[in-house]
């Protein structure tokens, strides 16, 4: 019964997921489990490449070292409250567990079971500190399952601390944590903060002025305010083009380069013919994508592909040189 749920639960709400990226891919788990399921896009190199940039940096004393002082406070992601609180309540509960303890108040299965609900946070919030360490790559984001237990920690240490004279130092701590946090959140430094926007301006979100937040790339606006109605775009490098509003080829940086695909091994007259079938109308560009995917110990990208392929396009007259009054790099296609 429980296995039937699960399964239909499931199915309602990763099935039609699964199901695009075999039609697409062949592979339902796209870009995961290719050893298995192979698929129409993947090959050995690939697969290489996905594993290496995936692959937990090396279990080393040094790198446990480095990890743990980003867990406790150097991660640019952190509040001043949640570790030191949570520090404060799983003291708390290790000390008074120990002095119950001691006075013989409790035998010890029944001193654990009246703590067992922050014992098992303690325990499950180092399992995945644990997995975090060994199987991840060590991005920050995939520690966020470890926030509510964190929490749920950080409010035992103020209630243990109600209790004895640190109340005033977690008072204190507290006055200034919410005050940073106050700070932080009506800014824009931790991103965009916009509450009380109608939706069809954040889905345009054109800034009044450069000093506002835009949650569109400025070229994606270009593109969306120029191209006209039949005519559709390639993306170079740049595959995150949710807020594009006309029909745009793309890869992600573990597929080739579509453009590659395209010029390939071709003459110009061949070349010009593979973009006015797909009724190109401009070369989108990203320079800092491809340099991102391409810096050390990154995902990588189609080794065929180097910005000089564009210069190249330019100079066969295939595409214009980039506009000089539009974001970089956008290459109208040569009529």
């Amino acid at each position: 019964c429980y296995a039937a749920t699960f399964l239909l639960i499931a199915t309602l709400s990763c099935g039609s997921w699964y199901g695009k990226n075999w039609i697409l891919t062949g592979n339902p788990t796209y870009p995961l489990l290719s050893s298995i399921f192979a698929g129409k896009t993947r090959s050995a190199e690939k697969d290489a490449r996905w594993a290496q940039a995936h692959k937990p940096p090396a279990n080393t004393l040094k790198n446990l070292a480095e990890s743990t002082r980003h867990v406790l406070w150097k991660s640019d992601f952190h509040d001043p409250l949640t570790v030191p609180l949570a520090a404060i309540g799983i003291a708390g509960i290790a000390l008074a567990m120990l002095n119950q303890r001691r006075m013989g108040e409790r035998p010890s299965r029944d001193l654990a079971m009246s703590h067992l609900p922050l014992i098992a946070s303690i325990a499950l919030l180092l399992y995945f500190l644990v997995v975090w360490w060994l199987c991840t790559h060590r991005l920050d984001r995939f520690l966020v399952p470890a926030i509510p237990l964190a929490a749920l920690l950080a409010g035992a240490g103020v209630e243990y601390a109600r209790k004895n004279l640190l109340r005033y130092v977690v008072g204190g701590l507290m006055a200034i944590g919410l005050a940073y946090n106050l700070l932080m959140v009506t800014s824009t430094m931790v991103g965009d903060n916009r509450w009380f926007v109608s939706l069809e301006r954040l889905r345009k979100d054109e800034p009044k002025d450069e000093l506002q937040f835009s949650r569109v790339k400025s070229a994606h606006q270009w593109l969306n305010q120029n191209v006209q109605p039949g005519e559709s775009v390639i993306s170079v490098a740049d595959a995150a083009v949710f807020d594009l509003e006309m029909p745009v080829f793309y890869n992600t940086c573990f597929d080739d380069c579509l453009l590659v695909n395209w010029t390939e091994g071709k003459a110009i007259a061949e070349r010009k013919e593979e973009l006015r079938r797909r009724k190109i109308a401009y070369v989108y560009f990203d320079p800092k994508e491809y340099e991102r995917y391409t810096g050390k110990g990154n995902y990588g990208y189609d080794p065929r592909f180097s910005p000089k392929l564009l210069d190249e396009l330019v100079k066969q007259g295939i595409l214009k040189p980039p506009l000089l009054n539009a974001p970089p790099q956008i290459y109208p296609v040569a009529p």
